[in-house]
């Protein structure tokens, strides 16, 4: 299986066009810019005993109706200086669903490869090489970009020192970066299945559109990646029994994506 998938990397990485590595850092160089010179809030969710969202200024003051909401304002602040490097996680699912086909040379069907199993191929070789290939560009540049804010941020904000907790960034960096990876699983799985016209891509980007404006009046988490990143990016403390459900949902969301995708693709290729 190993054979396998280095042959299907070798594969599909000469189809990568080489602009799409360069183009990818400079997104993120302009994520960078634009959380620095931005406004307070992106997207946030106010509840009676959360305040979700993406905050990509760390230096962002409650009002005091807010601070009576919250309850603390020292929390708040030293909770949003170590989330705030995160909030252009807001922009990872709409960069991943348009980067992702670019990584992905042809749809399981069209098998390139002569993916038969007199041949001895496997789809789950080939998902695992498109999955690697993606996500070393796309979580590479997101972690990378995520450590750079937060460099920056601690040499900008001399005042919050106080605030400063490595721990507590590497945590929600882990957790943010997993429910990527699995929204880019996700993407090369819907891709590889169906391609990479308007109709895959856009329901892809529907289906997280729609679920940050449903977390916004939800009370709870819900278990799709728009909402679990609001959470992680949030200035909400995280129970332990939170993170263990994100990594579960993510392991569930990749599980169904595939299910349907499988289910839809047999009974297409049944009937049509």
């Amino acid at each position: 299986m190993a054979r396998q998938i280095k042959r299907f990397l070798h594969s599909e990485l000469k189809h990568v066009s080489k602009w799409t590595y360069a183009l990818i850092p400079v997104i993120y160089a302009c994520m960078v810019v634009l959380q620095l010179n931005s406004f307070p809030m992106w997207f946030c969710s106010l509840r009676e005993n959360s305040f979700l969202g993406f905050f990509p200024d760390p230096t962002l003051l409650l009002s005091a109706e807010d601070v009576l909401l919250f309850g603390n304002a020292e929390l708040f602040r030293g909770l949003l200086f170590n989330v705030a490097p995160l909030a252009h996680a807001l922009f990872f699912p709409f960069i991943a669903a348009c980067i992702v086909p670019r990584f992905v040379s042809s749809g399981f069907v069209e098998e390139p490869w002569g993916l038969s199993e007199a041949r001895g191929g496997k789809r789950a070789c080939v998902t695992v090489a498109r999955t690697v290939l993606s996500s070393f560009a796309l979580l590479g540049a997101f972690i990378l970009s995520s450590v750079v804010l937060y460099c920056l941020n601690c040499a900008i904000v001399l005042d919050a020192q106080q605030c400063f907790n490595l721990n507590m960034f590497c945590c929600r960096l882990l957790l943010a970066s997993a429910v990527c990876l699995a929204y880019v699983v996700s993407c090369v799985i819907v891709v590889s299945y169906f391609g990479s016209g308007f109709g895959p891509i856009g329901m892809l980007l529907l289906v997280n559109v729609v679920t940050l404006y449903i977390q916004v009046g939800a009370n709870s988490m819900l278990p799709l990646p728009a909402s679990m990143l609001m959470w992680i990016c949030g200035v909400t403390p995280l129970e332990d029994g939170q993170c263990t459900s994100i990594l579960i949902d993510c392991l569930i969301n990749v599980a169904s994506v595939f299910a349907i995708c499988f289910t839809v693709d047999r009974l297409r290729s049944r009937f049509l």
